[in-house]
């Protein structure tokens, strides 16, 4: 239970993850914390999913804008990584107070954890390895998500850092440049401007009559 207890302190640590005074797995709602629950004794208290809820976050993840054309999500909200694994725990803390999970009638009677296991008591507990174990890939999952999105915030990083290097170069060149070359050098792109106009308008004006 010791283990259980210090094993839920950290993962809602996690999940409770504040940025810049936002929450960051809470969904839609970023200003409480997404865990609904203190304490390894409240989450005894809740009702087991799918009836009891663990959680105060609401909607999809939140979202960012890199750029003009990139967006990132990030991570998952609580509810999509640590349910599966607050719903063991809870199951466990159930049976070590003496009472049968959902599902769980085979394993009777419930009992004190801390104790020498009976049979019965380590084949209730081999059985939840399973649940555990669909925790541990829904986060791994997670985790590969929030590393491609790190990979896709960096890659716009660079590309960003690269256009800021381009547009100081041309800065450097307009301003170190001649005022007489600078104006003819405008005045040359005013007329391939105005050029480039007049094809466009004389292509609209083109049609099947025209030609034929």
């Amino acid at each position: 239970m010791t283990e259980i207890d210090s094993l839920f302190q950290q993962a809602a640590s996690i999940m409770n993850t504040r940025f810049e005074g936002r929450f960051l797995f809470g969904g839609s709602i970023s200003d409480q914390p997404p865990l609904a629950i203190e304490t390894t004794a409240e989450l005894l208290a809740t009702a087991e999913p799918p009836t009891g809820n663990f959680f105060n976050d609401q909607g999809d993840p939140n979202s960012i804008r890199l750029d003009e054309r990139t967006s990132v999500t990030i991570g998952s909200t609580a509810s999509q990584v640590g349910e599966d694994l607050l719903h063991s725990m809870q199951r466990i803390l159930m049976f070590d107070a003496g009472t049968l999970p959902a599902g769980a009638g085979a394993f009777a009677p419930a009992g004190d954890l801390d104790q020498q296991l009976t049979n019965d008591q380590a084949e209730f507990l081999q059985s939840e390895l399973d649940r555990v174990l669909g925790a541990i890939d829904t986060m791994k999952t997670a985790a590969t998500d929030n590393a491609l999105n790190i990979r896709t915030v960096e890659d716009v990083q660079t590309r960003i850092e690269d256009q800021k290097i381009t547009l100081s170069e041309l800065i450097a060149d307009k301003e170190d440049a001649d005022l007489g070359e600078a104006a003819l050098r405008l005045n040359q792109q005013q007329v391939a401007l105005e050029a480039s106009f007049r094809m466009i308008a004389q292509m609209r004006q083109l049609s099947l009559v025209n030609l034929l």
